[in-house]
């Protein structure tokens, strides 16, 4: 198995104002884990708080109702961080993570995070600035699941995905190689698969969106995004 390098904690942003030096002596200390597809992560009850760095594959972060009922938060991709706040803290975790394809990712220890957070004042900020940024993300989606119709919610989530770099930029327009299906993004933004389907098909009959095997696209960002802000009310 590989091991972890400077290079390899070059990839992330809470890293990215370190010394080639100080990200060598960093990465010393951690260690390199592989997940099969489907192979458990983080579990809200395995009462660890290690730290994850995401190197390859694609990671599922989301929760279970008391009936069962999987609820997704997002999809983690390669250059991505997670874990962290039981590893701040000390609580138990919030949710569980699986690894959607084969994934992986370099593993810190709480202790080992907190001290690099100390001892270097540009990781501590890096650290702050995501999670002033998470903080940002759910207050919006709150806000969003009380006051816009599932149609725009499926816009903004599809806004999101354009943001998070889930597709690629060619032109004026983004495509995606993958995107999620429609009862995980019926998950995201709490309604139901048939809602999503119904809404994806509106947005490709007027000319914004193609959503098919093979073809998934935006063809505006500029026009998709006037037209999601400029929704009725």
């Amino acid at each position: 198995m590989q091991r972890v390098t400077a290079t390899t904690l070059a990839t992330f942003d809470i890293f990215r104002g370190l010394s080639i030096q100080d990200r060598n002596f960093i990465a010393t200390s951690m260690m390199l884990r592989e997940y099969k597809h489907n192979e458990s992560l983080i579990s809200a009850s395995d009462g660890r708080s290690e730290v994850f760095f995401l190197l390859s594959g694609t990671v599922r972060a989301h929760a279970n109702s008391k009936a069962g009922k999987q609820v997704q938060y997002e999809d983690l991709s390669s250059g991505m961080m997670f874990g962290e706040l039981s590893a701040i803290d000390g609580e138990p975790r919030g949710n569980d993570c699986i690894a959607v394809e084969n994934a992986t990712v370099a593993v810190m220890t709480s202790e080992l995070f907190y001290q690099v957070m100390q001892d270097y004042p540009t990781v501590m900020k890096a650290v702050l600035q995501r999670l002033a940024k998470l903080a940002r993300k759910h207050i919006q989606r709150v806000y969003e699941f009380s006051t816009e119709s599932v149609g725009t919610r499926v816009q903004l989530e599809i806004i999101r995905m354009i943001e998070d770099g889930t597709g690629f930029k060619k032109g004026t327009s983004v495509l995606f190689d993958k995107v999620p299906t429609h009862a995980d993004i019926a998950s995201r933004i709490s309604t139901h698969r048939e809602a999503v389907t119904r809404e994806l098909k509106r947005l490709e009959r007027i000319g914004l969106i193609d959503w098919k095997p093979g073809r998934y696209a935006v063809h505006d960002i500029t026009e998709f995004k006037s037209f999601t802000l400029n929704q009725p009310v």
